[in-house]
């Protein structure tokens, strides 16, 4: 069941109001409510974490697609800052977009063309034409129940069609009881990828959340950029998915 509820807390120099959106205890996006911070990207989104700086590389370009799996709050807008920009989102819980809209203005607040697409993403993704996105975030891990139809290889060649030469793929595995890590590689070898590893602690900003975030990409020089923020990865294990194989157990972080 997704919830919204009101947080309060107080710095040295001012009292912080935010909402925050839960899908049980997993938090699902926070926005301030005061007016000149509310386009600020928080939690797992922000200007430091993995996707944050996949956008970060691509956003002089006045032509600038992002795609989304997974709405949230719509934070991602946050990063549509003119009208010649798009961030098209795809969400299959439709009480997910009406808590967006109603509850947080990420979405209304973009100079950018929004777009919200219902249903299931692979499927959505499968019968649309192209659309060259330069940054393709995957955000749907993070309970224990995952859609493991959107990381198998079948999956996988979907979002590259729809990705731009130079585009990045970023998967947020961060997640409590899985390491999704191995099956992300997996992927990256089987379609000649070039991985990297970008994780971000909170520092003391109270609306950020630690993540990890792991960025493909079929670009040389764009994963040279990205390394410039990288840190090593810890795991060299590799786990392929197709449609008809995968295994959740042999995932799960038993200590």
């Amino acid at each position: 069941m997704i919830t919204v509820e009101e947080t309060i807390w107080k710095r040295p120099s001012e009292l912080v109001v935010a909402n925050e959106m839960y899908n049980g205890r997993i938090l699902h996006g926070r926005q301030y409510l005061m007016k000149e911070k509310r386009r600020k990207p928080t939690t797992y989104y922000g200007e430091t974490s993995g996707v944050g700086r996949a956008v970060g590389l691509f956003a002089s370009r006045e032509d600038l697609r992002i795609g989304v799996v997974g709405l949230g709050v719509g934070t991602m807008a946050a990063y549509g800052k003119t009208p010649s920009q798009s961030v098209r989102f795809y969400e299959i819980n439709p009480d997910a977009e009406r808590l967006a809209r109603s509850r947080f203005t990420f979405l209304q607040d973009s100079p950018s063309r929004i777009e919200v697409v219902l249903g299931d993403a692979r499927l959505s993704l499968e019968r649309e034409p192209a659309r060259s996105y330069h940054v393709l975030a995957l955000d749907a891990f993070s309970g224990v129940t995952i859609p493991t139809h959107l990381l198998t290889v079948e999956a996988m060649e979907i979002y590259l069609r729809h990705l731009a030469e130079d585009g990045v793929i970023a998967i947020h595995v961060s997640n409590p009881y899985l390491d999704l890590g191995p099956v992300v590689r997996g992927l990256g070898r089987r379609f000649g990828l070039k991985m990297t590893r970008l994780g971000s602690a909170p520092e003391d900003d109270d609306v950020l959340e630690s993540s990890t975030w792991l960025l493909l990409t079929r670009s040389g020089p764009m994963q040279d950029a990205l390394r410039s923020f990288a840190e090593p990865d810890p795991g060299t294990r590799e786990v392929l998915w197709t449609d008809d194989l995968h295994d959740l157990l042999s995932l799960l972080k038993w200590d």
